[in-house]
């Protein structure tokens, strides 16, 4: 709803799921563990992996992403955790000399990891991205940080939210369809500091 109560339609992307495909969904969480191809995943445990910097303009931003992974995960096993399974992370970080594909690797040579959650490695998207998909590491990420591309997107790869380009043109759609006057000219302006 935008201030004056009317329904929004901004078009970002939403997930639904029809009743078989959310009860294979199920059938497969309750499932899972039990195969050993299913890494990370034990009868009592699901270990999900966050990396970021550990130096620089980003470090901080890494901590609190961690935290706030760790609070709510916190949570989530308070409640039982996800199929009586607790959600244990578990952080990998970088230097400036090091690369987040690297950072990974090390953890996943001390244990086994089912998925990335949150990962901050900001200009090595591309490389990282190759990496988690050649070891069918699934990745969750809060926004694409790419463009959509008519090459085959990837299977192991999901964002929460489009990437700028997108969200800008959902954006300059709303605006035009619900607040710009009849001949109004809009623009937008993106500064982003890294």
């Amino acid at each position: 709803m935008d201030p004056a109560g009317n329904e929004l339609d901004l078009a970002m992307p939403r997930y639904s799921l029809d009743s078989a495909a959310a009860q294979d969904l199920v059938a497969y969480l309750k499932r899972l563990g039990s195969d050993d191809s299913d890494h990370g995943v034990a009868s009592k445990q699901i270990i999900v992996a966050a990396m970021g910097p550990a130096v620089g303009l980003l470090a901080g931003v890494g901590s609190v992403v961690e935290r706030l992974l760790s609070g709510y995960f916190h949570h989530v096993n308070q409640g039982g955790g996800i199929y009586n399974r607790h959600v244990v992370l578990r952080t990998a970080t970088f230097d400036s000399s090091g690369s987040a594909v690297e950072a990974l690797r090390r953890l996943m040579d001390k244990t086994e990891v089912f998925a990335v959650v949150a990962p901050l490695a900001l200009g090595q998207d591309a490389v990282f991205i190759e990496f988690t998909e050649g070891s069918g590491l699934p990745v969750i990420g809060p926004r694409a940080h790419h463009r959509r591309s008519a090459v085959r997107p990837p299977d192991f790869t999901f964002y929460l939210t489009a990437d700028i380009d997108d969200q800008t043109r959902v954006l300059a759609r709303y605006a035009q369809n619900h607040l710009a006057a009849a001949h109004a000219k809009m623009a937008i302006l993106l500064v982003q500091r890294w």
